[in-house]
C-alpha cells in the first residue's frame, strides 16, 4: 500500500515536534534511560549528597561487587 501525500506531510509535521533531546543536559538525561543497576557503568551518575554513606564507602562497595561478581572461566 502506497503512502499518500497527505500522510507524508502529516509525518513530516509530527517529526518536527518530536526530534528528541536538543540540549546537552537533555541528552545526558536521555543517555541514562536504560540503566538498570549500574554495576558495570563507566560513569557514576549518583549525586553523593543523596547517599547514606560517603563516596569512599560507595567506591569500596562498588569494587567489592566488581570482584565478587567477576565471571570465572573454566
Amino acid at each position: 500500500m502506497a503512502t499518500s501525500a497527505k500522510q507524508i506531510a502529516a509525518n513530516r509535521r509530527n517529526a518536527k515536534k518530536s526530534s528528541g533531546p536538543r540540549t546537552s543536559e537533555g541528552k545526558a538525561v536521555a543517555s541514562r534511560n536504560a540503566i538498570t543497576h549500574g554495576l558495570h557503568a563507566c560513569d557514576i551518575i549518583l549525586k553523593f549528597r543523596h547517599l547514606a554513606s560517603p563516596p569512599k564507602t560507595f567506591f569500596a562497595k562498588r569494587t567489592h561487587f566488581h570482584t565478587a561478581l567477576r565471571l570465572r572461566s573454566g
